[in-house]
């Protein structure tokens, strides 16, 4: 989430210069990034159980 966090004031940034594609592009990043890691959140303990049985 702290990758998200810092894309997201990335944007800020970019958007005050006014470079408004890279914004857009930026905004996506940001969006996954957070998708990403709520998903992980949310199912780290089924995903450690899938990463031990796969290990032994």
């Amino acid at each position: 989430m702290d990758e998200a966090k810092y894309d997201f004031d990335t944007c800020l940034e970019l958007h005050k210069l006014g470079r408004y594609n890279w914004v857009c592009t930026c905004s996506q990043q940001v969006g996954e990034k957070a998708i990403k890691s709520l998903f992980l959140l949310k199912n780290a303990r089924k995903l450690l159980e899938w990463a031990e049985k796969r290990t032994q």
